[in-house]
């Protein structure tokens, strides 16, 4: 058994912050799913790639999450991230300051 498993996060962020905590968590056995904006994370287009294609800190930052692409800005998105938190444990975001309470979804509606 992993330190935590059995834990659900839901990460809500680009760069580095964000993705990089729940990168830990995954390896440390928690199931984590990124959610990224319609556009995809800004790392996914970066020019430096691996032998698949896909860009190396993108890869790195990622590796044993699921992905999920939500327009956090329309109401079905906004949904989508409720139900999906509904069911975590932990949400991890580094969003603009106010971006979460923007969407509907600051810590008051999500907790």
């Amino acid at each position: 058994m992993t330190a935590l498993e059995g834990v659900k996060a839901i990460c809500v962020g680009q760069f580095y912050f964000a993705p990089y905590c729940s990168l830990l968590m995954a390896r440390l056995g928690a199931d984590v799913i990124k959610v990224e904006a319609p556009q995809g994370d800004p790392y996914r287009r970066l020019p430096t790639v691996d032998t698949d294609g896909y860009p190396i800190q993108f890869r790195f930052l990622n590796a044993g999450k699921r992905t999920i692409r939500l327009d956090l800005a329309r109401p079905a998105g906004q949904d989508v991230l409720r139900d999906l938190v509904r069911n975590a444990d932990v949400l991890v975001q580094n969003l603009s300051p106010g971006a979460m309470d923007r969407f509907g979804l600051g810590y008051d509606e999500l907790s």
